[in-house]
């Protein structure tokens, strides 16, 4: 029972796994990150005009969140 998936990684193999870059969206938030590897966050250097719209729309995204999140608490405490 010698396959593959059961063996050890190469350290080729971790490299190559280590050297990938994705960019994956906060489903929540809204918030797009770059994820390298399996769990490593990146920065990402960017214009300061591109900076404050990135801001200004992950801000905004939080208020969102934040304020469906107090709604829904609102109403679970909310006397009957």
């Amino acid at each position: 029972m010698n396959s593959k998936s059961h063996a050890p990684e190469t350290p080729e193999e971790y490299q190559r796994r280590q050297s990938q870059i994705r960019r994956e969206i906060d489903p929540v938030t809204g918030r797009t990150r770059l994820i390298k590897g399996d769990s490593e966050i990146l920065e990402e250097i960017v214009t300061k005009d591109r900076h404050r719209s990135i801001n200004k729309a992950a801000t905004s995204g939080d208020g969102e969140y934040y304020e469906s999140q107090s709604q829904i608490l609102a109403k679970r405490q909310k006397p009957n």
